[in-house]
């Protein structure tokens, strides 16, 4: 498949908004974007507006065989408890030609599919275990194909899951259509969006900022991630948007300070792992 957008992702230290962030808390932040955009030559213009509250939730049978195989699946639906919501399912991996092959048709005639790079900071461990960003800044590319169904549809089995992605079966191996889906904590998503980074070529960087909290038992109690986004022309960037962009990912991830104890929001969202 041909890529569609390039989403550079910074997890961030959950204290750098603290506890609660609104519109105000989100403007602060966008001032100290805007000077990491200045510091790399770029300007930064419009304000972060609030979406829709969203409730979201992972999914996995109990020996996690679908984080395993770098799937992942998720429901989402307006907090209101408004609209059908949807149901997400997603494969990760750092080789492009295995994500780009895959078929993953949602049995749903509004079903979508969208193929994309996730780009996120190269992490590195010293010898004392600890994990730092790499100096100077790099980054680790993933390629992430996902369909989207529309529906409020129950995920009580991986037959459930199989009903909505008829091809899924094909990557697990043998099916277990009854084993349990075990979900992970509530999710409450707060995105706010809006500012934009023009590039090189007319491309243009969307910025976002997401902040999760979760309901009890997990014992992360919030999450917070600043992102742009490149709409890709024909699948390709131009060098120049690209250097850009690079540039500025390398300097957020010294400016800002990143949160180092999960390479995704979504590895700190699963449900928990129980014997298969």
């Amino acid at each position: 498949m041909q890529l569609r957008a390039r989403e550079y992702k910074l997890l961030l230290r959950s204290d750098l908004l603290g506890d609660h962030v609104d519109t105000e808390a989100a403007g602060r932040f966008r001032e100290r974007l805007a000077a990491i955009a200045r510091s790399c030559c770029l300007d930064l213009e419009g304000a972060f507006a609030r979406d829709p509250l969203r409730a979201v939730r992972f999914f996995d049978v109990p020996g996690r065989s679908l984080t395993g195989r770098g799937f992942s699946l998720q429901s989402r639906r307006a907090e209101t408890g408004t609209g059908p919501g949807e149901v997400v399912l997603g494969l990760r991996s750092p080789d492009r030609f295995v994500v780009a092959a895959a078929e993953l048709p949602g049995r749903s005639p509004g079903a979508t599919t969208s193929f994309e790079e996730d780009i996120s900071p190269l992490e590195v461990q010293s010898q004392g275990r600890r994990v730092t960003v790499a100096d100077p800044p790099s980054i680790r590319t993933r390629f992430v194909l996902s369909t989207t169904v529309e529906g409020g549809q129950a995920l009580d089995r991986l037959s459930d899951a199989l009903d909505l992605f008829p091809t899924l079966g094909r990557y697990l191996g043998p099916p277990g259509e009854d084993e349990p889906l075990i979900a992970g904590s509530a999710i409450h998503e707060k995105i706010f969006r809006g500012p934009r980074i023009g590039l090189r070529s007319g491309f243009v960087a969307d910025a976002a900022l997401t902040f999760w909290t979760f309901d009890p038992p997990l014992p992360v109690p919030r999450i917070a991630e600043v992102s742009f986004r490149v709409v890709l022309r024909k699948g390709r960037m131009s060098a120049g948007a690209a250097r850009q962009a690079i540039r500025l990912f390398a300097a957020m991830q010294t400016d800002l300070p990143p949160e180092l104890r999960s390479p995704s929001k979504t590895a700190l969202a699963l449900p928990p792992e129980r014997p298969a």
